[in-house]
């Protein structure tokens, strides 16, 4: 059974893909720790993929913290 959204607020009916993907698309990058941030997205890797899959080229770059030497993915649309 697919749920329905009752909320009277559009900007807060939209789901975190679609949040993610108006972000990206006013030019903005995003990393899994702004997504965090900004949405509440603990899946950023999974919210780019849904986002690849309605057929948006999505650029990944791999970017490592010079303090702590880890590595993650920042992500910006084509």
């Amino acid at each position: 059974m697919k749920s329905v959204n009752n909320n009277p607020n559009p900007a807060h009916s939209l789901s975190q893909t679609d949040k993610i993907l108006a972000y990206l698309r006013t030019g903005e990058s995003i990393t899994p720790i702004e997504a965090l941030d900004l949405f509440g997205c603990f899946r950023l890797g999974a919210r780019i993929a849904d986002i690849k899959a309605r057929g948006y080229l999505i650029h990944t770059e791999m970017v490592k913290d010079l303090s702590t030497g880890k590595r993650y993915a920042r992500y910006s649309m084509v």
